[in-house]
């Protein structure tokens, strides 16, 4: 509770069927990438932004680790979702993006983060700029 409404990962701010992810994939409008992210966008009808976000095992046999990297990508799109307009999203992590050195998933898990939360806003800064 206690959050703004903007700032919740709320239902229509998602993409939610297969059919949704279809229509983004078949025909991307814009397309940017990163080393661990690819970022496919398409107008939609809505008055607001959605996110998808697919992050395969082949990105991390992990479950922990996917699921980090789903946590990332949302609280980045909640943050910037106000800019980001009439857009449909569907953020694509690369295969052996969350492959590092270090085996120990603590001491991992804070560099992890921190590269991916900077990857993934310079994604959205290239689409605001676009």
């Amino acid at each position: 509770m206690g959050k703004e409404p903007a700032l919740l990962f709320q239902r229509e701010s998602r993409l939610c069927t297969p059919s949704l992810y279809r229509r983004v994939f078949e025909s991307p409008s814009k397309r940017f990438q990163t080393r661990s992210f690819r970022l496919l966008c398409l107008e939609n009808e809505l008055n607001h932004p959605r996110l998808g976000v697919v992050v395969s095992k082949k990105s991390s046999p992990l479950a922990v680790r996917r699921n980090m990297v789903k946590r990332v990508v949302r609280d980045s799109f909640r943050r910037y979702s106000l800019r980001l307009g009439k857009i449909d999203v569907v953020v694509i992590a690369k295969e052996g993006s969350m492959k590092f050195s270090k085996p120990d998933f603590t001491d991992w898990k804070e560099d992890i983060k921190k590269q991916l939360r900077q990857e993934i806003e310079t994604l959205w800064q290239k689409l605001m700029s676009s």
